[in-house]
């Protein structure tokens, strides 16, 4: 049985059952697409912006972009779909440069520069919370990491290769209660985004409110209770199916895992 949950295993969930079974219940791995790397790497690089002006109060665009790139360059587990050397050699050599651009978009966004050393209570935090229980046999606990902790706020960095224009549900949901959990009012997405080329890359701000604990619990305990009840029965399925761009983000049917993946363009 599952002992606690993170909200990424809630977004999971959303996306497909089957998906949340392979990856929480059974623990299968799956090479990560380049995608998810360039996202750790850029993740890296800002983390590494607010780390030195938390000791240091400055900063410098240079070493946060090495940073991002210091990551690509040292990864062997990602699937880069490269079968030659060179066809590697040139895989990650894209990745770095769209990892890089975001990052040094980020840093002139402006963003760093509002803050300075007193500001930044901690880089990449980890939470470990256990909600009410409210009559529930097992109160849910959430364990996850928040990637940046002001004196007034919690900040999660996004990226992707398209623009964003709203927070979605799971950055409310996750961004809600990460301001819960450290008692912020308010909560910031950083979101970066490369396109398809790597030839331009930009910084978007959204800001989004702490949620209410009585939401929180509401739809934290939902998933709860629903997990446990699929631990009992075993009836997992392959939910992704009802929305097919859940299997592009999947990579148990790229790797021959899943039976039920669906192609997607």
């Amino acid at each position: 049985m599952i002992d606690h949950i993170s909200i990424s295993q809630i977004n999971t969930f959303s996306m497909c059952e089957l998906q949340y079974y392979y990856r929480y219940i059974m623990g299968l791995k799956s090479p990560p697409k380049a995608a998810l790397t360039i996202g750790s790497a850029v993740h890296k690089g800002t983390e590494k912006i607010y780390l030195d002006i938390k000791d240091t109060d400055r900063y410098l665009a240079s070493v946060a972009m090495d940073v991002a790139r210091d990551h690509i360059a040292k990864d062997t587990e990602t699937d880069w779909e490269g079968i030659t050397p060179n066809q590697l050699k040139e895989e990650k050599g894209i990745a770095v440069d769209r990892a890089t651009k975001m990052v040094k978009a980020y840093s002139g966004s402006g963003y760093p520069d509002t803050v300075h050393q007193d500001d930044v209570e901690g880089v990449e935090v980890k939470c470990d919370k256990t909600l009410k229980s409210d009559g529930c046999n097992t109160p849910p606990r959430i364990i996850g990491f928040t990637d940046l902790i002001l004196k007034d706020r919690i900040v999660d960095f996004k990226t992707s290769g398209r623009s964003q224009s709203k927070a979605t549900g799971g950055n409310v949901l996750q961004n809600g209660f990460y301001a819960y959990a450290f008692g912020k009012s308010q909560s910031e997405i950083h979101h970066m985004s490369c396109n398809a080329k790597g030839t331009s890359a930009k910084a978007v701000e959204f800001s989004v409110p702490m949620l209410p604990e009585e939401t929180l619990l509401a739809m934290i305990k939902n998933f709860w209770y629903k997990v446990t009840e699929l631990e009992v029965s075993g009836n997992w399925l392959a939910t992704g199916m009802t929305h097919q761009w859940a299997c592009s983000f999947c990579g148990y049917g790229r790797t021959g895992k899943c039976p039920f993946a669906l192609k997607v363009d």
